[in-house]
């Protein structure tokens, strides 16, 4: 897959998740599910597929923005960055064996808790050094899963709105939102750790 096809994945997916979460939500609360319903989509099936893909790459693409922008705020208000995790070994999981080369090549102090501020600016100094090529099926696979989690937060948030408190729902919600967060987490962690270890190649 290229790149430019997953630029715009990254950016669909998420998309036509928010979009299908409300549209179910609001057939659901009118009861719309009907013989009416289902044959004014069969005929008007083309023009609805045009228009759903341009709906889901516009709202798509302003989730990515908001997810851009909230992660920001997270990492702004302590919440721990993949590139701290990393240079701190703290999941066995992710964890780089040369972690004391890669720290002093960062010119970071040899044992010392590295925080937020410094690893970001460790992680940019690594990314500046190295092509970043090879890193790429990782990066949207990272922005991926981030744009999914927050879109799953959104959809979460509008279908209550909509349909309101149900157990169900918020079981529902809640066990999709901690799977989509965990591989949010995950993938953002693979992807910071190949970039150190790029890296270190050179």
């Amino acid at each position: 897959m290229t790149y430019r096809w997953q630029e715009i994945i990254k950016i669909l997916i998420p998309g036509f998740y928010l979009l299908f979460g409300i549209g179910i939500s609001v057939l659901i609360n009118h009861n719309a599910f009907d013989k009416g319903i289902v044959e004014i989509i069969g005929k008007l099936s083309a023009i609805l597929l045009v228009l759903l893909f341009f709906a889901a790459f516009v709202v798509g693409y302003i989730n990515e923005i908001i997810s851009g922008g909230l992660e920001y705020l997270m990492y702004h208000w302590g919440i721990p960055r993949p590139s701290r995790l990393i240079l701190n070994n703290s999941f066995t999981r992710f964890h780089i064996v040369r972690n004391s080369d890669l720290r002093n090549k960062l010119g970071l102090q040899g044992n010392g808790f590295v925080d937020n501020g410094k690893s970001a600016k460790a992680l940019t100094q690594a990314k500046q050094s190295i092509n970043m090529d090879g890193c790429q099926e990782f990066y949207y696979q990272s922005v991926l899963s981030r744009n999914l989690f927050f879109a799953h937060l959104f959809t979460s948030i509008i279908m209550f709105f909509i349909l309101g408190w149900s157990w169900i729902l918020f079981v529902f919600t809640v066990s999709v939102g901690l799977l989509l967060y965990w591989q949010c987490c995950k993938m953002n962690l693979v992807y910071v750790k190949k970039i150190f270890l790029e890296y270190l190649k050179n």
